[in-house]
């Protein structure tokens, strides 16, 4: 499996104006990182950037949590890179294609 910017844990948010989507986004408050993590049964591959909030924010809580996945689970930071990740991805396909062709034995 391989995530690119992906919320491995709960997190509150600040509403200081409505969302039309106001429900999505508690929705990712409500659940826990250990029972999110621990369900995961293969290797996860997850990729984060460095260069906006959102991906601090979520990279550091991966950081917490990547004990809880699978053994051969991997978190690459991507420096630059903002949570769209547009600017980076032949860095987000190059992580991916690695990622399959070593879990996959797949050749070049």
């Amino acid at each position: 499996m391989t995530l690119s910017g992906a919320g491995t844990r709960p997190v509150s948010y600040d509403w200081t104006e409505v969302f039309t989507a106001e429900q999505m986004l508690r929705d990712f408050e409500d659940f826990t990182q250990e029972e999110l993590l621990t369900s995961v049964k293969c290797p996860v591959l997850i990729l984060h950037g460095n260069n906006d909030a959102e991906e601090q924010l979520l990279s550091s809580i991966t950081k917490q949590g990547l004990h809880l996945l699978p053994d051969g689970s991997r978190l690459e930071i991507i420096g630059g890179a903002t949570h769209s990740f547009m600017e980076h991805l032949p860095l987000v396909e190059h992580f991916a294609s690695e990622w399959y062709r070593e879990h996959f034995a797949l050749t070049p």
